[in-house]
């Protein structure tokens, strides 16, 4: 459809009885129908008018009526047209023709104005879209270069995350050749990481069935939250936590060091805590024989104090024995004298009297030997019990510190007071020993 045709068809002119379009380039002659031009054959009236630019108007009677043909030559956009418009004799069509273009002209300009209203619109649109693209090409260039620099960082992080990989592989080789239970789990006690230790700690073998999983559950073998578990004030202070533990297995009762560890994100931000825990069941083992030992050994000197009483006591007795035989040997010697003068003079009642005062000295004495041995007895068997006590302590020192040399770590501060316990012990022992040599001393001399 040309435009004019188009044109024509906008005017709405089917209420026009006849309209022709003749195309003077192209020859072709079309008829107004039904709201659209049909291609039709000339009529041979007035095909001698159509190239007569000086013609434009044609008329003919038709029995009663004047039949008029209006020629319009019109060139539009450098293609030439023929209209043709067929009128009665008082030029009805043509006026209405002539009004609706008009109408259709004044309608045409309005919209003209309201569509260089919208095209100004437009174009201020259209300006704001251009710095708007401008802006959007800008940022692409901009996003552009950030991807670039991003597909640079990503292959950095995978190089990153390549050694990240070959390194987590090598600490978790070095963990499992950890051989204490060691693992860590999330804020939510759910198992991240164990080692092969953990894993016969639980019982399992297959360590990914322990990830995952409650590690008061898959650990120690528990339905709730562990009783000794700290990881609420880990959460709040963030430090480390050493503890003794006790855990009953099968039937028995075994102590642990446990030791738990905050583990943060690169924002500084708490995600995980670790654990593991050391078997010290051996050396509680060795603290209780220890208490035990103090024990028997304090219940040892208490005895020791009352034996050196007793002995105390029993060298004063014997002092005063002692004192009391050179006394009756001085007496028995005057009486010896005083004998001798009475023989000499005869005395019967002075020789009885001294017969029962020599018979006395004699049950004295007789009793002071008795108390003298079973002193000395008494004082062997003291030494000979002090002295397998200092035997068997010393044998229980040596094997204490047998077992601790034996030891890689000593960090328990209950073993540093189990040496200055010791230390005391064995100052004590050698006082005693001292002070046993002293009491030998003046029983040899005497």
């Amino acid at each position: 459809m040309t435009n004019i045709e188009q044109l024509l068809t906008y005017l709405n002119l089917d209420e026009f009885i006849n309209i022709f379009l003749y195309q003077l380039d192209e020859e072709k002659f079309k008829y107004y129908t039904n709201g659209k031009f049909t291609e039709t054959p000339i009529p041979d009236f007035i095909k001698k008018y159509l190239l007569n630019e000086k013609v434009s108007l044609y008329f003919f009677r038709k029995n009663k009526d004047i039949i008029t043909f209006y020629f319009f030559r019109i060139e539009i956009q450098n293609k030439r047209y023929v209209l043709i418009v067929q009128d009665n004799r008082e030029g009805k069509y043509l006026n209405k023709f002539i009004a609706t273009i008009f109408d259709n002209l004044i309608e045409l300009k309005n919209e003209i104005v309201q569509t260089n209203k919208e095209i100004d619109f437009l174009r201020d649109e259209l300006s704001i879209c251009e710095k708007e693209l401008a802006t959007r090409e800008q940022e692409k260039s901009r996003l552009e270069e950030t991807l670039a620099s991003k597909e640079s960082l990503i292959e950095s992080l995978e190089e990153s995350v390549n050694i990240l990989k070959k390194s987590r592989q090598k600490m978790l080789k070095l963990i499992d050749g950890f051989n204490l239970p060691f693992f860590s789990m999330d804020l939510h006690y759910d198992i991240n990481n164990v080692n092969l230790a953990a894993g016969k700690f639980a019982g399992e073998t297959n360590l990914p069935r322990l990830v995952g999983g409650k590690c008061f559950k898959m650990i120690y073998n528990l339905s709730d939250k562990c009783p000794w578990c700290k990881i609420d004030q880990i959460r709040a202070e963030k430090n480390c936590i050493k503890q003794h533990i006790t855990i009953e297995r099968d039937g028995e009762k075994y102590t642990y060091e446990q030791n738990m560890f905050p583990i943060f994100d690169q924002e500084g931000n708490l995600i995980e805590v670790g654990e593991y825990i050391h078997d010290i069941t051996e050396q509680y083992q060795l603290i209780d024989s220890l208490r035990k030992s103090e024990i028997e050994l304090s219940e040892i000197s208490k005895k020791n104090i009352e034996n050196i009483n007793e002995i105390s006591s029993l060298k004063k007795a014997y002092e005063e024995l002692l004192d009391a035989y050179d006394k009756a040997k001085t007496k028995i010697s005057k009486m010896t004298n005083v004998l001798n003068t009475i023989m000499q003079q005869d005395t019967v009642n002075e020789l009885l009297r001294l017969r029962a005062e020599k018979k006395e000295l004699e049950i004295k004495l007789s009793k002071a030997l008795t108390t003298i041995k079973n002193y000395a007895k008494r004082y062997e068997e003291q030494a000979i019990k002090q002295n397998e006590t200092a035997k068997k302590t010393f044998y229980s020192i040596e094997r204490l510190f047998n077992i601790i040399n034996n030891k890689k770590r000593i960090e328990d501060e209950e073993i540093k007071k189990v040496f200055d316990f010791l230390s005391g012990q064995i100052l004590y022992i050698k006082n005693m020993l001292e002070k046993k040599e002293d009491n030998n001393e003046p029983k040899s001399s005497n």
